[in-house]
């Protein structure tokens, strides 16, 4: 996986950007995660006669000692994030297949490209193209991606407590959405004060392969937001 932060576009939001006025109802492909394969080989050095024995017996540990090792023991914001960048986000050959999507659907309208759809015309919508497909193997890790803020919701001092991530300023508010597998749903508890809807900022927290669908837009990524820092251009 590519770890250079590239931002605040790269190939994919190219795409993105370049249809920006377009969109189709072409949610496909929504992805589901696998359990991991048992692992049966027998431990080294152990013959099949030890392997069937039975675990000796172990005393329980005390309610102080179970105490204990929950206060000291790594939580999830203790370790170090991954600093990712948008392209992170897109399973391998999925920049093709978006690329792929955008076409299907200005053949299906009888549009030659961008450049003829009209401003208000029947193809001028807000809708998503673009998968859920996302990448596995960033489940459940502590992230750092950079983005703009599009808010949910909004409290009378400017807090919120759900907003979605986006690769570029406007997005899902000038422009249609991104594909879902480049929108992040962020929940932050406490709320975040949201200073400015132009500057981006740099989301931390647990990155999880989980749908999730808003009025707005509708993401293949969810973060438990952790830290809300200002992009370091």
């Amino acid at each position: 996986m590519r770890r250079n932060l590239v931002f605040p576009i790269g190939p994919a939001q190219q795409v993105c950007l370049a249809s920006a006025i377009v969109s189709a109802n072409l949610l496909l492909g929504i992805a589901t995660a696998q359990e991991p394969e048992a692992n049966t080989q027998p431990a080294d050095g152990l013959s099949a006669a030890e392997l069937a024995e039975p675990a000796p017996d172990r005393e329980a540990p005390s309610k102080e000692d179970a105490q204990a090792a929950k206060e000291t023991a790594p939580t999830m914001a203790d370790q170090a994030p991954l600093d990712i960048s948008w392209d992170d986000l897109l399973p391998e050959g999925e920049l093709d297949r978006l690329e792929e999507l955008y076409r299907m659907f200005y053949e299906s309208q009888g549009y030659g490209g961008p450049a003829a759809i009209l401003e208000g015309g029947p193809g001028d919508s807000m809708e998503q193209i673009g998968t859920f497909t996302t990448v596995g193997e960033l489940d459940a890790t502590m992230v750092r991606i950079p983005g703009y803020m599009v808010p949910l919701d909004f409290s009378q001092d400017r807090k919120l407590s759900r907003f979605l991530l986006v690769p570029y300023f406007g997005a899902c508010i000038h422009t249609p959405p991104p594909p879902p597998n480049q929108i992040v749903f962020v929940t932050a508890d406490p709320a975040v004060r949201l200073d400015s809807l132009w500057e981006p900022v740099s989301a931390v927290g647990l990155l999880r392969t989980t749908a999730a669908y808003t009025d707005t837009a509708n993401a293949a990524y969810t973060l438990k937001l952790s830290k809300l820092e200002a992009y370091e251009y």
